[in-house]
């Protein structure tokens, strides 16, 4: 929910209150079928309007059509193979009945059906009158932190067109609208991290809004890492022992320090500070919180009040 704007979408309906949000859910492929559902119901339960999406998978789909060229063959989704148990398994969670929209609404989406439910939900009269001679245009706006997959969907959804592509720069370098057909023009607009109360830095640098390699507290991410992480799987990720202070010497028990973390791991891999040959923490820090963005250490947040 970090990355959900309640300000924005409030700012939007003012503008204009034919405008629609839409908050697209990208690098859905990371989460089970089960957590999608849960947060399906949250989400629905709140009445946000959301739809699955995995910017990642969709490009590597079109990567693989262009080198295949006719031969490429639709492969069956892994989620759907996941599942093929009975019907009860599939439309049961803890033992409730999940609705029909809640299964139609967990979903990933293709680049095709993102395409037409962009244009579903898109308001039926133009907002802004045609120019003379021309047809009325749809603009639809992807907004976001850095690093959550803008560019990446915009991407997709035109790699999926065999139509000739023109990005035109808009009044600032950054902001650049790209015509998807004579219908529909998308912006995509730069990465903008507002100031937030709510949140730390090291949350901000977990979720990849913020550069890590310009980082310089490495702790207070890693210590994020490492209490979100069980030690167990740490351990079997990086092949490593992390040696923890047991709670009667003052330390958390099976719950590793970021600084018991990293040494462990800096040990491990060689990395040793000049001079006094100290295990390098700082170097270690930017491997582990790599590979924490990039979903190699999967931590899925649950909805709020949810164990």
């Amino acid at each position: 929910l970090l990355f959900r704007s309640t300000d924005l979408e409030k700012y939007v309906k003012e503008v204009d209150d034919r405008k629609q949000n839409l908050l697209l859910i990208n690098k859905a492929d990371l989460l089970t079928r089960k957590q999608r559902i849960i947060w399906a119901k949250y989400l629905l339960s709140r009445n946000i309007s959301f739809t699955f999406f995995s910017a990642a998978k969709a490009n590597e789909i079109l990567e693989k059509q262009e080198e295949l060229g006719e031969d490429y063959v639709e492969e069956k989704d892994d989620d759907d193979d996941e599942y093929n148990g009975s019907e009860e398994e599939i439309t049961e969670l803890d033992g409730e009945k999940v609705d029909k929209e809640i299964l139609d609404k967990i979903k990933i989406l293709k680049i095709e059906q993102l395409e037409s439910l962009f244009l579903e939900k898109a308001p039926s009269n133009p907002l802004l009158p045609p120019l003379p001679g021309q047809e009325s245009l749809l603009q639809i706006g992807l907004v976001g932190y850095p690093n959550v997959g803008k560019s990446s969907t915009i991407n997709a959804l035109v790699g999926a067109k065999k139509v000739s592509v023109s990005s035109t720069p808009g009044k600032t370098k950054h902001f650049q609208t790209i015509k998807l057909s004579n219908r529909v023009v998308l912006c995509d607009c730069p990465g903008l991290v507002f100031p937030n109360f709510a949140y730390n830095k090291g949350e901000l640098v977990c979720n990849g809004v913020l550069p890590i390699d310009q980082l310089r507290d490495y702790i207070g991410p890693s210590t994020l890492v490492a209490e979100r992480i069980p030690k167990y799987f740490l351990e079997a990720v990086y092949a490593i022992h992390i040696q923890t202070k047991s709670v009667e010497e003052g330390g958390n028990g099976e719950v590793p320090t970021a600084q018991e973390l990293l040494v462990a791991y800096a040990r491990a891999r060689g990395y040793m500070t000049q001079g006094f040959g100290a295990a390098d923490e700082s170097r270690a820090s930017r491997y582990i919180l790599k590979d924490y963005v990039n979903g190699k250490l999967l931590y899925i947040n649950s909805p709020p009040h949810m164990d």
